[in-house]
C-alpha cells in the first residue's frame, strides 16, 4: 500500500465529508428550549444519521426507494409539546421566533385557521433545487405544538414520494404524476 497516495486521498475524503456535514447542518433547527406544559407532556424523537442508516439497511429489500432516501438524511427530529395555560403564550412566541429565523427558507405551506390552528412548512434549498432540509411547525392552541426538522439532501421527487407514502396532512404532492 502506497502511503504517499493514501494520506492525501484520506484527507480529501475527510474534507469532503466535513463539507457535506457542514452544509447539511445549515438546515438543522433546534427546538430544545420549547417550554413544557405543567403536565410535562413532551414527545422528543431524535434520529441521527447512524440510526437512519440502520433503518435504511432494515428496509432496503422491502422498499429500496425509501432505503435510498434514508441514506441521504443526516437527521430527523420531531418534538411535540402539550399546550396549556402555563406554556401556551410562550410556546406560540417561541414558534414565531423559530419561523422568523427561517426567513431565508422557502415557505411552501402556510395555513391559518380562525380557531388559531397554524401550520407552516419551509424548505432550505440549494440553487440546483436540492432540498437541504425542511421544517414543519404546527400550533394547535388547545392541544399541541409540533416541530419537525428533517436534514439531508433530498430531490423534490424523493420528498414527493415520502409525502405520498406517509400521507402527511397539509403537504402538497410534489411527486410527478404517474403515467399509465
Amino acid at each position: 500500500m502506497n502511503l504517499s497516495r493514501l494520506i492525501p486521498s484520506s484527507l480529501l475524503a475527510a474534507g469532503l465529508l466535513l463539507a457535506a456535514n457542514a452544509r447539511a447542518s445549515d438546515a438543522l433547527v433546534t427546538f430544545d428550549d420549547m417550554p413544557a406544559a405543567s403536565s410535562g407532556q413532551v414527545v422528543d424523537i431524535n434520529l441521527p444519521h447512524s440510526l437512519l442508516v440502520v433503518a435504511a439497511l432494515a428496509t432496503d429489500k422491502s422498499d429500496h426507494e425509501t432505503a435510498e432516501l434514508l441514506r441521504h438524511l443526516q437527521s430527523v427530529r420531531v418534538n411535540v409539546v402539550k399546550l396549556d395555560a402555563t406554556n401556551r403564550a410562550e410556546a406560540i412566541e417561541h414558534i414565531r421566533r423559530v419561523r422568523e429565523s427561517l426567513k431565508d427558507w422557502r415557505k411552501v405551506v402556510s395555513v391559518r385557521q380562525p380557531n388559531g390552528e397554524d401550520v407552516d412548512i419551509r424548505m432550505k434549498c440549494r440553487a440546483d433545487d436540492t432540498i437541504e432540509g425542511f421544517v414543519i411547525t404546527v400550533i394547535q392552541p388547545d392541544q399541541n405544538a409540533v416541530f419537525i426538522n428533517v436534514v439531508g439532501d433530498l430531490k423534490p421527487d424523493q420528498l414527493g414520494r415520502i409525502v405520498a407514502h406517509f400521507q402527511i396532512p397539509g403537504m402538497p404532492s410534489l411527486a410527478a404524476p404517474k403515467h399509465a
